[in-house]
């Protein structure tokens, strides 16, 4: 009687954390957590296009493999610039905004350069990595944004998501490149990622709610002040908790 008792307890039991699990459907069901999927794969697939239609355009016009070489690179090397000098601008202000302006300033490049194929390639140059500066305050605005979407377990299939999303759209956003510029024109193709990242941008300013700022700038004024009179023993337990991730690019993030 007692091996029969404890058999049914242990079935209760695991159907109770069967029934408890958290499932990608669970994830999903989340509006603002859709928005922000949507959003990370536009931007990255606006991202592949423009360099590739970029390089295909400049070795159009200069027929050198080093200048091709180097507007690649230009789409990558302005990130560190950018996610050491102004990361912190993505606690400072509110992420809807952050997120959204990240997709327009992203789409820039691609409108430009595919209603004026015939820039100069410097001023391509400039536009690319002026966009991909502001990379990483869009990748941590959307990283803050995330747990106040998603709580407990989801958080973390969430977090898996967006590491699969970016990842698979950079080796597929090449090959997808490749396959559209053997069917239409480099400026067709960066139009096309141009107008998607507006209306990404649009979807993301309607389907996220208004938040105030992570770290008012107060805050971030107070934690400076600290530093500058050399109170880092008080600091501490500020950035280990979160609040003063505006003291510097991504000091204090969880």
């Amino acid at each position: 009687m007692t091996t029969t008792t404890s058999a049914a307890a242990g079935q209760r039991q695991d159907r109770q954390e069967h029934q408890g699990r958290t499932t990608y459907r669970a994830v999903f069901a989340a509006g603002e957590f859709r928005v922000l999927v949507a959003g990370m794969l536009m931007y990255v697939l606006g991202f592949e296009f423009e360099l590739l239609g970029l390089s295909v355009l400049v070795f159009a016009q200069t027929r050198s493999a080093f200048l091709t070489a180097l507007t690649f690179s230009m789409g990558f090397a302005p990130q560190a610039i950018g996610g050491a000098l102004f990361t912190a601008v993505a606690d400072r202000l509110p992420a809807r905004l952050v997120i959204g302006t990240g997709l327009l300033i992203r789409a820039v490049p691609g409108l430009v350069i595919g209603l004026w194929p015939a820039l100069p390639v410097p001023v391509m140059l400039a536009l690319v990595a002026a966009a991909a500066t502001q990379a990483p305050v869009f990748t941590a605005a959307i990283s803050g944004l995330l747990p106040d979407v998603l709580d407990g377990d989801r958080y973390v299939l969430g977090r898996s998501v967006f590491n699969l999303t970016a990842a698979g759209t950079q080796i597929a956003g090449l090959g997808i490149g490749g396959v559209l510029l053997a069917a239409v024109p480099v400026r067709w193709l960066l139009l096309a990622a141009g107008g998607a990242l507006v209306i990404a941008a649009v979807v993301a300013r309607l389907g996220l709610r208004p938040r105030p700022a992570r770290v008012p700038r107060g805050q971030v004024r107070a934690a400076r002040g600290i530093v500058s009179r050399g109170g880092y023993d008080r600091l501490a337990p500020c950035c280990l908790s979160g609040r003063c991730s505006g003291l510097a690019p991504g000091e204090g993030r969880s």
